[in-house]
């Protein structure tokens, strides 16, 4: 992704962006009325060694803290119909994992690992300021919001750091997907070879389309196509970016991510992680999406047990919606998870 492709990405004034409000405007009474006055965000920059991590800051800044970790290929964006629909008195840091939204790329030749993640939350949380001892004499520790893989994510951070994160909630996802092992020498062979074919194409101009085409491709190959139009229109305000003068625009999302990286950890791995969660929990797992078709029954009864067993609490909510149902319903999703920050 070159440098001027980044910059646009973070001047809302561009054809895009203004392009999304003209459309916002316009929707029909039904979405208005689903979706409260939005309070007042603002872009935040955190700088990492290899560039800056792209995040907005909702309500006020002596709030109660709130970390919210989004999807795999989404961006901060993906909460934007949610937060304002939670309690106003919430502190809430939504970030653009590296190589998503607004966020600077890993450096060439860096892959995206899964342990990457959660230091990158840890570059979050020590710029905010936000960690504290096992004491807890630092700080008054925080909550994690998350999506899908930042669920994962968020799962992990709460393991390795137990002492920093008070309530965990993980919208559609209750275990990380791991990797058939059987066949582990073929799969690297085959993403090594993507990776260089990937690598080969950086001196080709970035691929760009019309606006209303990337939002049809950002529908069609969701999960299920749980990203609705509307949904979709709202992730490209920072998933998208004009190219030039326009009106084409290209994904700011690094290509890499579309590539199954190497991942190395195991069920095994994860289930000692999972045994050291020992904060409030709060899962939702929808019917139709990915919460229940990411691994096999038997090995998700296995880590809800074990969340049982290790988390202070742990509720677990069943429903009916898609993978996205918190941008799409986040009216249903909203109560959920007020009440669950909301309780002792």
């Amino acid at each position: 992704m070159s440098s001027m492709v980044m910059r646009r990405c973070v001047r809302t004034a561009t054809a895009v962006t203004q392009a999304v409000i003209r459309r916002f405007s316009l929707e029909a009474p039904a979405v208005k009325k689903m979706v409260a006055p939005k309070p007042l965000c603002k872009e935040v920059k955190i700088s990492v060694p290899w560039g800056h991590i792209a995040a907005k800051e909702w309500g006020p800044a002596n709030g109660r803290r709130v970390l919210a970790i989004h999807g795999w290929q989404d961006n901060s964006g993906s909460f934007d119909p949610l937060i304002p629909l939670l309690s106003s008195d919430l502190n809430v840091i939504a970030f653009d994992l590296p190589g998503h939204g607004c966020s600077s790329p890993k450096p060439p030749g860096a892959p995206y690992r899964y342990f990457d993640w959660i230091a990158d939350c840890a570059r979050v949380v020590a710029h905010l300021g936000w960690e504290k001892d096992a004491e807890g004499q630092e700080g008054s520790g925080f909550n994690i919001l998350s999506h899908s893989m930042g669920g994962a994510v968020g799962m992990a951070y709460a393991a390795c750091f137990p002492s920093e994160v008070n309530k965990l909630v993980m919208l559609d996802i209750i275990k990380p997907w791991v990797f058939d092992m059987s066949d582990f020498s073929e799969r690297v062979a085959g993403v090594i070879r993507q990776i260089l074919d990937w690598e080969a194409s950086l001196s080709a101009p970035p691929r760009s389309m019309d606006y209303e085409k990337a939002v049809t491709m950002l529908v069609e190959r969701s999960y299920n196509n749980s990203i609705s139009d509307q949904s979709a229109r709202i992730l490209m305000k920072r998933g998208a970016a004009v190219v030039g003068n326009g009106p084409q625009v290209t994904f700011t999302r690094d290509g890499r991510l579309r590539i199954s990286l190497y991942q190395e950890e195991t069920n095994d791995q994860f289930k000692m992680l999972a045994r050291s969660v020992r904060c409030d929990v709060l899962v939702t797992a929808v019917d139709g999406g990915l919460a229940w078709a990411l691994s096999p029954e038997d090995e998700l009864n296995e880590f809800i047990e074990i969340y049982k067993q290790n988390a202070r609490s742990f509720e677990l909510i069943r429903m009916a919606g898609t993978h996205h149902a918190h941008m799409d319903h986040p009216e249903q999703i909203a109560p959920l998870v007020s009440r669950f920050f909301n309780s002792p």
